[in-house]
């Protein structure tokens, strides 16, 4: 008898029925990442065989390569690594089928039925059972066999024909195709014309029916969140398309809707995803779509594909450096995602979220590198999405800090060194913020590590120091964003305030006498104004004349003091042999003068001393 398809008017034999059932698989879908795509593919003239490809068509391998047999129904097993399948090798007659077990290699294939009538094998979840169809028993029924073809069960035992199972994910329960329910028609219908869905446990009890039709509802897949089915229905013309149960509320939803054979639909193993054959536009080739129907997409091009099945596969891995862990404001950031990978198969989109809007809008298709200038400051979750050949994509995320590039303080003093009492001006309007404007600058006049001086936008201050010393002159600037940059006078050169000395000269006339002397003149040149001038005249501890003060007027600090002072009341004035005429020359800030004559018989000696800041003590030298 002539092989026919699914689509043909069936008939009752067992071969042809055999034949029916081996176009359309109930494959199962066990949760997890997509992997690579099984088909079946006759382009080897009457040969079928088994390839496997990646989503996208890439990476196409046979795993078959059998001459005059027919290879069909693969189902891969839950670990990826074995395929379950028909095949007439043994039996070498069209429509004799047994189930058997291979490597996706290749390798290592095992037979594990031997009745050639059995079809549609599918792995249970756990992968230690397979369920399939077979005619065994006279009529169709659905059976269980360990994974090594062992305990064989039929689990239906019906008089009617159960066939197409389909696991759920949870391996309790089992979606099937029966005509147990058909209404009997005159003539008689062939068998297997009016298919319904239907569910039951996974020992064959509880059978709860899921569609009502006088059509033909086949090939269920259970999706592998458990809540739907897919599946392929007959319709107007002869027709199918694929369709979706909701298993809560039994809403069937149709998917495809071409003139053609849209058939043996089968669920990724993400969910969002069915992969289904179609003859649509000629020769049957594989299709992918999205689980609402839309994006159809032909993955297949070379002589009849069908009957897919998805492998649970492994999903990339994510990863991504960035040349610039903390950035600057506007600085250029390279992300690269070469540490991305995927173990069976190859990365074909990169998607980069740059800003941390939780949108991808960067792709750069293959190409791992991506480029982001920021343009304020702040911590940018910046993600990748990697998706590999098969559809698995896989996001990370990491935080890139962007700053504000610091302003840049600079410091100048004007006199450096200074001398006490001298007002020093200290600048920083050298001071530069790249990306931004200078708000405030704060110094530390004293060197004491406290910025106790605040000058606002003001890049100039002023300030004279009472004592000579030596200090860090330190600025700090901050920025509109608050970004704070100090700076030390000159790392190391700091300000130097040297100590003022009153450098006046006194001028003594006198005329000599046996006992001592007699004032002419005294004159001071060289007072600095604002100085106090103070005269005593002793013998020993006793005042021999009348102290006298006098100061000088004040000038403008900056006016350099020529100031001369005559002091008259001291001319004619007699001092004995014996005696000191002390001047001191003394002004704030200032290093003071000590002027003494000691007085001997008809000649003096001079003494020439300083005096420390606010001391009325001569010091032996001044330095």
């Amino acid at each position: 008898m002539p092989e026919m398809h699914l689509r043909a008017p069936l008939i009752s034999t067992v071969s042809v029925l055999l034949t029916l059932v081996g176009a359309t698989p109930a494959a199962a879908t066990f949760p997890g990442a997509n992997g690579r795509i099984v088909f079946v593919n006759s382009r080897d003239g009457t040969n079928t065989n088994l390839y496997t490809m990646h989503l996208d068509g890439a990476g196409l391998a046979p795993v078959t390569r059998d001459t005059d047999v027919r290879n069909d129904q693969p189902d891969w097993s839950p670990d990826g690594t074995r395929l379950a399948f028909i095949s007439n090798v043994d039996s070498g007659t069209l429509g004799k089928y047994d189930i058997y077990a291979v490597q996706t290699d290749g390798n290592e294939l095992a037979r594990l039925t031997n009745t050639t009538s059995s079809a549609g094998p599918v792995w249970s979840p756990d992968g230690s059972k397979l369920a399939f169809g077979t005619y065994r028993d006279g009529n169709y029924d659905i059976y269980t066999m360990n994974a090594d073809g062992s305990a064989p069960t039929n689990i239906t035992q019906s008089a009617s024909d159960e066939v197409y199972v389909t696991w759920s994910p949870d391996g309790e329960e089992m979606a099937f195709a029966s005509n147990r329910d058909a209404i009997p028609t005159d003539p008689p219908a062939q068998p297997l014309d009016t298919l319904d869905l239907y569910v039951m446990r996974a020992d064959g009890t509880n059978v709860r029916r899921l569609t009502d039709n006088t059509v033909m509802d086949t090939a269920p897949d259970w999706s592998p969140d458990g809540r739907k089915l897919a599946f392929m229905r007959g319709g107007a013309g002869g027709w199918d398309d694929v369709y979706t149960l909701t298993l809560s509320t039994r809403g069937v939803t149709r998917l495809t809707h071409v003139d053609g054979f849209d058939e043996n639909p089968v669920w990724s193993p993400d969910g969002t995803q069915i992969a289904f054959d179609s003859g649509r536009a000629g020769p049957a080739q594989i299709y992918t779509m999205n689980a609402d129907g839309s994006g159809q997409t032909v993955r297949t091009d070379i002589g009849e594909n069908t009957n897919p099945d998805w492998q649970r596969g492994v999903a990339p891995t994510a990863g991504f450096t960035s040349s610039l862990p903390s950035a600057f404001k506007g600085q250029t950031v390279i992300f690269d995602g070469s540490p991305s990978s995927d173990l069976d198969g190859a990365i074909r989109q990169y998607a980069w979220d740059l800003d941390g809007d939780g949108t991808f809008e960067t792709n750069t298709g293959t190409g791992a590198i991506a480029a982001r200038a920021y343009p304020a400051a702040g911590s940018v979750n910046v993600g990748l999405r990697v998706t590999d050949s098969d559809d698995n994509a896989v996001v990370v995320r990491r935080s890139q800090q962007v700053s504000d590039r610091p302003p840049r303080a600079s410091l100048t003093i004007h006199p450096n060194p200074a001398l006490t009492g001298q007002p020093v001006t200290f600048d920083g309007s050298s001071s530069r913020d790249p990306d931004g404007v200078i708000t405030d600058y704060s110094w530390d006049l004293d060197g004491d590590g406290t910025y106790e001086t605040h000058s606002g936008q003001t890049a100039k201050v002023t300030r004279s120091y009472g004592i000579a010393t030596t200090i860090n002159v330190k600025l700090r600037v901050t920025d509109s964003a608050g970004t704070i940059s100090d700076v030390t006078a000159f790392s190391g050169h700091p300000l130097v305030v040297l100590r003022q000395y009153i450098r006046s000269e006194a001028m003594l006339a006198f005329v000599g006498t046996r006992h001592g002397i007699r004032i002419r003149s005294l004159t001071l040149r060289d007072v600095p104004s604002g100085a106090r001038v103070q005269i005593a005249c002793r013998t020993g501890r006793r005042r021999v004349c009348r102290p006298q003060v006098q100061k000088t007027a004040a000038r403008r600090p900056e006016a350099r003091a020529a100031v001369i002072i005559h002091l008259i009341r001291m001319r004619n004035r007699q001092l004995r042999s014996g005696a000191t005429l002390e001047i001191r020359i003394t002004k704030p800030g200032y290093v003071g003068r000590y002027i003494a004559y000691r007085i001997r018989p008809a000649a003096i000696r001079k003494i020439e001393r300083c005096m420390s800041p606010g001391s009325r003590s001569p010091s032996n030298a001044c330095n």
